[in-house]
């Protein structure tokens, strides 16, 4: 499955498989009390996911963020596991999900140790809408994939170039890895 992002500002438009097919509408907003924080709605504007940090004073190495569906009440807890390693994990609903940033614009989420999702955002364009392209297993949630990449990408306009150490035991992105 291939997930397509616009982001236009704070906005995002969430396309699946082309760019014909909107499935999800999006946004990013900030509180004094909360933070940031994202909200995912389907077409009709229904409340699907939001994403709120767990504060708003949090150093990014010790960053909590809580992901909730709305529409099965689950909820999800990412935190940071490793920060100079920029890994973090999504627990929650008896399910694991790991997600590494790698050098420049790319990431890989893992699940059980099995790669199910590459995230490139390799795409911008001045005075246009940039681009986040995730290839994906189509027997993953579309929407809990959109949620944990797009919780990195609130409190930019647009996603800086990741820089970490390079550390030979760090899962390192692998261009070859295809969506089954």
């Amino acid at each position: 499955m291939n997930l397509h992002i616009y982001q236009k500002g704070r906005n995002y438009n969430i396309f699946q498989d082309s760019q014909d097919n909107l499935v999800f509408t999006g946004k990013w907003f900030w509180t004094w009390n909360k933070g940031n924080q994202l909200e995912i709605r389907d077409l009709e504007g229904q409340l699907l996911l939001t994403v709120v940090a767990g504060s708003s004073w949090a150093w990014v190495w010790n960053a909590k963020y809580f992901l909730t569906t709305i529409y099965d009440h689950q909820k999800y807890e990412i935190k940071c596991v490793k920060w100079p390693k920029r890994h973090y994990q999504m627990t929650g609903n008896n399910l694991s999900f790991d997600y590494y940033r790698h050098q420049g614009y790319l990431k890989s989420i893992f699940v059980n140790n099995v790669q199910v999702a590459k995230v490139n955002r390799a795409n911008f364009n001045f005075f246009k809408k940039d681009t986040i392209i995730i290839r994906c297993d189509s027997d993953q949630n579309p929407l809990l994939i959109c949620g944990l990449a797009l919780t990195f990408e609130m409190g930019s306009e647009s996603d800086g170039s990741e820089h970490y150490i390079n550390d030979p035991n760090k899962k390192h992105y692998d261009d070859n890895w295809r969506p089954k």
